[in-house]
């Protein structure tokens, strides 16, 4: 089944007919929570699942009726947010069975703060977290020429070819350091109907970014409109 056709968007929005389940609607978001890994997504399914039990913990008591009141609104609100949450997780799901846009991950590279720039070999060391052991792995990275001087994080990321999110390719966003390489399809999909970004709190929540993983990327990227984007990728 192809990826994206019609056929495969209906397969992978049967879960949304759960939602109109009595007394299961919280089983459906529980779900593709799991399978995408959206910690936001299982919190909600669950809070709707609680209050989906409610009226078996309260039947014939004097809270009974507020407490299935309770219970229909939030029903009511479980198969709207099903509706809203399938866009995203069909987005989610395309970019992991779609090969090319699989890129290594980033986020458990992290610079040492003694980083030295050497100006004879022209490259920058830094070390990824150790894996249960204590030898860490060396990597460098290359800069073009540039005078002595200490580094630290922060001007390394100053010399970082920065990207305008609203204008990159599916390349250049998946192998923005920090970032999640399965959200680069979801971005490009987004800008195809005219769905840019407008600032980081706008890109934290169309991608569901929390602050840590936010302030991991925000270093590292420009947002304008396309229409207005003198910011191009500057080979340092």
């Amino acid at each position: 089944m192809e990826t994206n056709s019609t056929s495969w968007k209906i397969v992978h929005s049967l879960w949304v007919l759960i939602s109109f389940i009595i007394f299961l609607y919280g089983f459906g978001i529980i779900i593709v929570a799991l399978k995408s890994k959206q910690r936001q997504w299982l919190i909600e399914g669950v809070i709707y699942q609680i209050i989906a039990f409610l009226p078996f913990i309260f039947i014939n008591t004097s809270l009974q009726d507020s407490v299935f009141l309770i219970f229909f609104l939030a029903w009511i609100i479980a198969i709207i947010r099903s509706f809203m949450i399938r866009g995203k997780y069909l987005n989610i799901l395309a970019a992991t069975n779609n090969e090319k846009y699989i890129r290594p991950n980033h986020d458990n590279i992290k610079f040492n703060n003694d980083i030295n720039y050497n100006n004879t070999d022209n490259h920058i060391t830094f070390y990824t977290i150790p894996d249960n052991s204590s030898n860490e792995k060396n990597n460098t990275i290359t800069f073009g020429n540039n005078t002595d001087s200490q580094l630290t994080p922060k001007n390394i990321t100053e010399n970082y070819s920065m990207i305008n999110i609203n204008t990159a390719t599916a390349d250049e966003i998946s192998n923005i350091p920090g970032f999640n390489p399965l959200y680069a399809n979801q971005i490009i999909q987004m800008r195809q109907s005219n769905n840019y970004v407008k600032s980081f709190d706008d890109l934290a929540q169309k991608l569901n970014l929390n602050k840590n993983e936010l302030e991991q990327i925000k270093h590292y990227i420009i947002i304008s409109s396309p229409e207005n984007s003198s910011y191009r990728r500057i080979d340092i």
